[in-house]
């Protein structure tokens, strides 16, 4: 009797019940030990079994929303890591586990039963939409879009039909806030407070010479964002320069944000206002371009070294 593969067979995890009957043995401790499994509560699961599973399977429910996301392999945000978001019939009672606390989990009543654990990408990102509205994290609801298009996911027109489809006002504008070029929270909110700010900035746009760059406002402002995640390195700091004096070279301003700088009130977006309205494209010549670092408040090694 293989019993791994019993338990693979109903996906790593089985009622006490159910396991006593699929091995035929009524004293169970013994095959617990020896195939080196675990029992929490009434669940008999793999040692491994990711926890908002476990939490599935005690429910008797399906993951979802941006646990489920998560689970696909999307980043989601730390606020969102604690809970397990799970999905239940409309037409089921839901009794909780005596082992769960149920401030740890949101349930959400949604369609019909499912025979599965976690939900496919795409519906989950529907829960995951609705549920940020219901909290007003409108820009969380973009930012998880995005990078589910991003990711490869879920695409753009599998996610315009469903949202069609459902015919939900708010869901319908926060879909055409979507971007699926952008690839990081960062650029999703730096991106929709360009647009509040009354700018109409370009995602993932190729420059012939220095590579893709964050955003772009027409004609020549390019935005790069520097997260620690991929920016704080050497090697990816002297990148940095040698892209900004490459952008330089070809008549463009760069001007680069922090993740802090993102998320004080009020991002200085002051020099990019200055550096549109004094470069527009009827005068004859460019607006003295620097390279313009606002983690320091100064000028970039490049620009300071132009400057003398």
């Amino acid at each position: 009797m293989n019993v791994l593969r019993i338990l693979e067979s109903h996906g790593q995890a089985m009622s006490i019940g159910a396991f006593r009957q699929a091995t035929g043995k009524a004293r169970i401790e013994n095959l617990i030990k020896d195939h080196g499994l675990v029992r929490t509560g009434d669940t008999i699961h793999a040692p491994t079994l990711d926890p908002h599973i476990l939490c599935a399977v005690q429910f008797r429910a399906t993951v979802t929303c941006v646990s489920a996301l998560r689970l696909h392999g999307l980043r989601v945000d730390r606020r969102d890591l604690d809970i397990t978001h799970l999905r239940v019939p409309k037409t089921r009672h839901c009794k909780r586990s005596k082992n769960m606390r149920l401030e740890k989990v949101h349930i959400h009543r949604r369609g019909a039963e499912v025979d599965r654990r976690v939900d496919t990408a795409l519906d989950a990102l529907m829960v995951a939409i609705k549920c940020y509205l219901r909290q007003e994290r409108w820009l969380d609801a973009v930012a998880i879009c995005d990078a589910a298009i991003q990711s490869g996911k879920v695409s753009y027109e599998e996610l315009e039909a469903c949202v069609y489809q459902e015919n939900e006002r708010r869901v319908i504008k926060i879909f055409q806030l979507v971007n699926g070029k952008a690839r990081s929270w960062l650029e999703t909110k730096v991106r929709m407070d360009l647009l509040r700010a009354g700018f109409e900035p370009e995602v993932g746009v190729q420059i012939e010479g220095v590579g893709e760059v964050d955003l772009l406002i027409q004609p020549n402002i390019i935005i790069e964002l520097d997260g620690r995640e991929f920016h704080d390195t050497d090697d990816a700091f002297t990148k940095d320069r040698w892209r900004s004096r490459e952008a330089f070279y070809r008549g463009f301003i760069t001007l680069r944000f922090t993740f802090a700088d993102a998320q004080r009130p009020g991002p200085p977006w002051h020099p990019i206002e200055s550096a549109h309205e004094q470069n527009s494209p009827q005068e004859d010549k460019w607006l003295p371009l620097i390279s313009v670092n606002f983690a320091h408040n100064a000028l970039s090694p490049d620009a300071c070294a132009l400057k003398n």
